[in-house]
């Protein structure tokens, strides 16, 4: 990516699922895990997931993304 140079340690990439899952192809998989050594990467489920299922977080976590938000429901009471 252009932005690597621009990068810290400190900075937040945070990312849809639909974003994430066309960079983590086989092309572009070495390219997101050079840039998951810069800065921290975050990924969020996509708005239209209104119901409490997830996508696999393991291709994710092998592209060395750090945080994967997941949706977590309970029954209610």
């Amino acid at each position: 990516m252009a932005f690597e140079s621009t990068l810290n340690y400190y900075d937040m990439l945070s990312l849809a699922e639909t974003r994430i899952v066309k960079l983590a192809t086989a092309q572009r998989a070495s390219m997101l895990l050079s840039l998951n050594r810069i800065c921290v990467t975050r990924v969020y489920p996509k708005g239209q997931r209104i119901d409490s299922s997830n996508f696999d977080p393991l291709t994710i976590w092998n592209c060395g993304c750090h945080m994967v938000a997941m949706n977590y429901q309970t029954p209610g009471l």
